[in-house]
């Protein structure tokens, strides 16, 4: 009542072989009247196994072989290190004349039949292991690489960032002395370059600030003068000028009928200059 797998004669070009399946034809009876085959194109089996490394085989129920690819060991002689259908997955390592190989077999069981096809991989040990050797020299300078490359970014980062700090303290230690005048932007979008954007916001108030604080001592510094001014102008107004000349002649003839010849030339002098005030001139003698 099920299907059977087999390989039979067909007559297609580069074929002599190809797998079909079969399947008995019976009345509602149950009376045989016929079998229905079914050829399956060996090519579809050939690209299944196209892409892959290594010799390849496709086996129908541990007996018969299908196709395969770059046979390096002879099937014949390949046949007796097949497992059973029991086993799904199945790897072991043989030896075929001095060459050790490792076989993969992996068995496809079908429904509604008890056939099986098996997809059997052979790989020379020589071969497994230099590809993992060259596969570990790739890995190595790989790791290497990326070793220096982090190096070279880490050590570029580190000079950067240093050179970067240093100009910050450097800036940081003028404002401290009093000198007050930025360099250029340190440039980029780090926290360092905040804190400078930052200190140029405070350096400016600052500079701000000093300016007011100046005008305002210059400014209390011309209101105090024009005080003592206003002051001054307001004790001379008070002063009699006739009775101060006339006391001042009087005490310069005193002098000079006494021989005092100093006191008359100072009181001379006194007198000049309380005129000069009394004119309102801005001399001060």
């Amino acid at each position: 009542s099920g299907c059977v797998w087999t390989w039979l004669p067909i007559s297609l070009p580069k074929y002599d072989h190809a797998p079909a399946i079969a399947r008995m034809i019976k009345t509602k009876k149950s009376e045989n009247v016929g079998v229905l085959v079914i050829y399956l194109r060996p090519q579809q089996f050939e690209k299944m196994i196209w892409e892959r490394e290594g010799s390849t085989y496709i086996v129908l129920d541990g007996e018969t072989l299908l196709t395969s690819r770059h046979e390096t060991i002879p099937f014949e002689e390949l046949k007796q290190y097949l497992p059973d259908a029991a086993e799904e997955k199945y790897q072991t390592r043989i030896r075929a004349g001095e060459e050790e190989y490792v076989l993969t077999c992996e068995n496809v069981k079908q429904e509604d039949t008890s056939d099986y096809f098996q997809v059997v991989s052979v790989r020379a040990v020589d071969d497994i292991l230099r590809e993992a050797y060259a596969q570990q020299r790739k890995s190595i300078w790989l790791f290497l690489g990326s070793v220096v490359l982090a190096g070279t970014l880490i050590f570029a980062f580190s000079w950067s960032f240093a050179r970067r700090v240093g100009r910050f303290r450097e800036q940081m230690q003028k404002a401290s002395e009093g000198n007050f005048e930025l360099e250029e932007k340190l440039g980029g979008n780090d926290e360092i370059s905040q804190l400078y954007d930052y200190l140029s916001v405070m350096i400016w108030r600052i500079q701000r600030l000093l300016a007011q604080v100046y005008q305002e001592k210059i400014h209390a510094e011309r209101l105090k003068t024009s005080q003592k001014d206003a002051e001054f102008k307001m004790l001379t107004s008070q002063i009699n000028p006739h009775f101060l000349y006339n006391t001042l002649n009087s005490i310069k003839w005193m002098a000079t009928i006494q021989g005092a010849t100093g006191i008359s030339e100072m009181t001379t002098s006194l007198s000049r200059l309380l005129k000069s005030i009394s004119k309102g001139t801005s001399l001060l003698i």
